[in-house]
C-alpha cells in the first residue's frame, strides 16, 4: 500500500470558474499484442502547479477506427493509469483510476465516420493532477493487428475551485487480478491494510473497480454470475454490494456486434467501468483494518477472476453549507451518453448533485440557448445531501441555428446563487437537429416477433405523462394496428422489451430482432400516416432494452421554420391568472391540457394589447396557451400550481 498526503491552503469559494484542458493522447492508434496480450500507450500532460485545487475533473474519451482499417472485433479490457511524475515528484505512481471495455466493433470501418466518446469522473483523484504526469493507456487483447484497430483520444478537463470535501489522503490499497475459485482464494489474494486515521479526517471513501471475467461452472463465474462482495472495516462487514451489471441492454452505444445485451460482472461492452463509492463513518486519529471478502462460492475449476483495484480516500468536513452543483445535462445534448434520449423536445433534463449541508427545497434556475439564458423557471424539489437528482425544465420553440443549450442555477433555497459558483453553470453543444414534425392522426404498424410477451409501448406528453398506452401482446408475427390522434405539441414515444419472456429462451431486453436469438425471431414497428397509411417512419429492431422516439405534432422545434406571433405569456408557474401579451393580428387564445382537450377558450379584444385569463380553477399541471392569428401562432407552456 502506498500512501499520500496533502497539505491545503484554506481560502473563500472561487467568484469564478477556470477551467484547464490538458489532452494527453491525440489520435493515437491502438491495438493488440498477440505475443503478450496488453500494448501501453503513454503520453505526458503538463497540468497546473501545485498550489492549485479542483472541484472538478473529468477525462474524456473517444474512439474511432484506425485510419484505413476496421474498428476492433472484441471486449477488451482497458486500462488508464498514472504513471510517472516530474517537479517534485520524480517516481512512478502505477496507480490505475479508470478502466473501460472496448465495444464489439465488427460493424464499423473508417470510412464509415464512426465515433463515439465517455466521461470519467476523476475528482477524488484532483490532487495527483499537478505539473508533468505520464498516463497510461493499456490496450489488451489477441485479435489480429493487420485489419484492425482503434484510434482514440483522451483529455482532462480541470475545474479550479474547492471540491465538496477537500482530499487528506490517498491509499492505494490493492490492483491486482484475484482468482475466484472460492471466496477463499479471493480472500488469499488479498490481506488487508491497516491504516492511521488522520486527526482532520471527517469521512472515508472506499473507493473499488471491480469487473469479473472467465466463464467457469456453476453460473459461469466470473463474467456472467451476480455475486456479493463485502467492504470490512476491523472485522465488522460496513457495506453490501452486487458485483453486477443489469443495464448493458440500454447502452448508448447500440446495436454492437457482439452479445452486448448480455449483463455481466461489473461491465458492459462498449462502456466505462463505474466505480463502486462507500463513504465510511471514521474515528479520527484512530487504526482501523480495511479488507474485503466475497460470497462463498466453489467453482468445478480455474479461470475465475476479478480484476479489483480498491482505494482508500481520507476526506474532510464538507467546504459548503448551500452548493448545488449541475452534473450533466441530459437533454437537450449531443453528448453519445444520452443518444437515446435526444433529440428530444418538451423537457430539458437538467442532473444535479447536493454537495452542501443543507436539504435542497426551491431552485431557480436561468436557461436558454446560444449563450442566452434568458428565460427562467423555479421547481420545488427535497434534495438531501448527497443525493443525485435530475430537473425538469419546460422548453418551447428552439432558435435557428442553434449550437448550444445553457442552463445557470441562480438561486438555492430563495437565496441568490449559493455558497459555491464554480459549478452553477453548464453547456451543452448542440448540432441543430430538432425532433420529427408528424401528422397528427399517427397509425402504429407493429409486427410481433416469437416473443410478444416482452413488448409494451406508451406515448407521454411534453409534462412526461401517458396519454396512450398498448401493452398484453399475445400473438406471435401477428400485426397490431393502433390509430392515435394527437394535438399540436410534443410527444415522447417509448417502445419497451421488458416483458416477460420465453421459456424456450429466457432473456428480453434483446429488442425485436438480434442475430444471437433466433428463437424470438424478428418483427417490426413502425410509424404510418394517418392520411394516406404509408410509411413514415420505420425503427431498427436491435435496440437492447428499450427505446425513445421525441417527435412534434402540428408545428417544429425551430423556430425558423414556422410563423410565429410574438407574444408574452406570464408569469410562469402560474397561480390564479396569466397575462398573455399579443400583437395586433392575433385572433383568438386557447389554453389545452396535457390530454389535448381545449379547456379554455378567449377571444381578442382589439383595444387592447393584452388578456388575463383567470386559471385558478385549473388542476395543477402543465398547460399550452396557444395565440392563433393571421398565418402565423404561437404557444407556451405554463406551469399551474395553485
Amino acid at each position: 500500500m502506498r500512501k499520500l498526503i496533502f497539505l491545503f491552503l484554506l481560502s473563500s469559494s472561487f467568484l469564478s470558474a477556470q477551467i484547464t484542458t490538458v489532452q494527453t493522447h491525440s489520435d493515437v492508434v491502438i491495438q493488440t499484442k498477440p505475443g503478450s496480450g496488453q500494448t501501453n500507450y503513454s503520453g505526458w500532460g503538463e497540468f497546473p502547479s501545485s498550489d492549485k485545487t479542483y472541484s472538478k475533473v473529468i477525462a474524456t474519451l473517444t474512439f474511432e477506427c484506425a485510419p484505413g482499417l476496421r474498428c476492433g472485433e472484441w471486449d477488451y479490457l482497458n486500462y488508464i493509469f498514472l504513471g510517472k511524475r516530474r517537479g517534485d515528484k520524480k517516481d512512478s505512481l502505477g496507480w490505475e483510476i479508470m478502466r473501460f471495455i472496448t465495444p464489439y466493433g465488427f460493424y464499423w470501418h473508417s470510412s464509415d465516420n464512426w465515433k463515439h466518446g465517455w466521461k470519467f469522473d476523476v475528482t477524488d483523484f484532483g490532487p495527483l493532477f499537478h505539473d508533468s504526469i505520464e498516463i497510461i493507456y493499456r490496450h489488451t487483447g489477441y485479435e489480429k493487428r493487420d485489419d484492425r484497430g482503434w484510434k482514440i483520444n483522451l483529455s482532462f478537463e480541470l475545474t479550479e475551485g474547492k471540491p465538496e470535501r477537500d482530499i487528506l489522503s490517498i491509499n492505494h490499497l490493492v490492483q491486482k487480478s484475484m482468482n475466484y475459485t472460492s471466496q477463499q482464494t479471493f480472500a488469499d489474494a488479498y490481506a488487508g491494510d491497516t491504516l492511521k486515521i488522520l486527526p482532520n479526517s471527517d469521512v472515508s471513501t472506499i473507493k473499488v473497480l471491480q469487473t469479473g471475467h472467465g466463464a467457469v461452472q456453476p453460473n459461469n463465474c466470473g463474467e456472467f454470475c451476480a455475486k456479493k462482495r463485502f467492504i470490512k472495516i476491523n472485522g465488522e462487514s460496513v457495506n453490501t454490494q452486487t458485483v453486477w451489471r443489469d443495464d448493458c441492454g440500454e447502452n448508448s452505444l447500440f446495436p454492437q456486434a457482439g452479445t452486448w445485451i448480455y449483463d455481466r460482472a461489473g461491465w458492459c461492452p462498449g462502456d466505462i467501468v463505474y466505480e463502486d463509492n462507500f463513504d465510511a463513518k471514521v474515528r479520527k486519529d484512530t487504526i482501523q483494518f480495511i479488507d474485503f471478502d466475497m460470497e462463498n462460492y466453489t467453482a468445478e475449476k480455474n479461470g475465475s477472476n476479478y480484476r479489483f483495484t480498491a482505494y482508500h480516500i481520507e476526506k474532510g468536513p464538507k467546504n459548503f453549507q448551500r452548493d448545488l452543483a449541475i452534473t450533466d445535462i441530459i437533454s437537450p445534448s449531443d453528448w453519445y451518453k444520452h443518444k437515446r434520449y435526444n433529440p428530444s423536445c418538451g423537457l430539458a433534463k437538467i442532473e444535479v448533485r447536493n454537495q452542501g449541508k443543507d436539504t435542497v427545497r426551491a431552485v431557480d434556475v436561468n436557461f436558454g440557448f446560444n449563450g442566452n439564458k434568458d428565460q427562467k423557471h423555479w421547481i420545488w424539489q427535497n434534495i438531501a445531501p448527497g443525493e443525485t437528482a435530475v430537473l425538469d425544465i419546460p422548453i418551447e420553440n428552439v432558435p435557428s441555428n442553434t449550437s448550444s443549450f445553457d442552463v445557470e442555477i441562480t438561486k438555492v433555497n430563495d437565496i441568490p446563487s449559493d455558497d459555491n459558483i464554480t459549478n452553477n453553470t453548464m453547456s451543452s453543444p448542440l448540432n441543430s437537429q430538432f425532433p420529427s414534425m408528424h401528422e397528427e392522426t399517427i397509425i402504429i404498424f407493429f409486427k410481433t416477433n416469437n416473443a410478444p410477451t416482452e413488448n409494451s409501448y406508451r406515448f407521454f406528453d411534453a409534462a412526461g405523462r401517458i396519454v396512450y398506452e398498448r401493452k398484453g401482446f399475445t400473438e406471435a408475427q401477428t400485426i397490431y394496428r393502433d390509430t392515435f390522434k394527437f394535438y399540436n405539441g410534443c410527444f415522447q414515444f417509448e417502445f419497451d422489451d421488458r416483458g416477460p419472456a420465453l421459456p424456450s429462451f429466457p432473456l428480453n431486453e434483446d429488442g425485436l430482432g438480434w442475430w444471437a436469438n433466433t428463437t424470438d425471431g424478428n418483427g417490426i414497428i413502425q410509424f404510418r400516416k394517418g392520411s394516406t397509411g404509408f410509411l413514415d417512419k420505420n425503427f431498427a429492431v436491435d435496440f437492447g432494452t428499450k427505446f425513445n422516439y421525441f417527435f412534434t405534432v402540428g408545428h417544429t422545434l425551430n423556430t425558423s421554420s414556422i410563423k410565429t406571433l410574438k407574444t408574452k405569456v406570464y408569469p410562469n408557474p402560474a397561480k390564479d391568472e396569466i397575462l398573455v401579451e399579443y400583437p395586433s393580428t392575433a385572433k383568438t387564445i386557447n389554453v389545452f391540457n396535457s390530454k389535448g382537450q381545449q379547456v379554455l377558450s378567449q377571444s381578442i379584444d382589439l383595444n387592447r394589447d393584452h388578456a388575463i385569463l383567470k386559471i385558478d380553477h385549473l388542476p395543477n399541471g402543465i398547460y399550452a396557451v396557444e395565440v392563433n392569428g393571421e398565418g402565423a401562432n404561437s404557444t407556451h407552456k405554463v406551469i399551474v400550481m395553485h
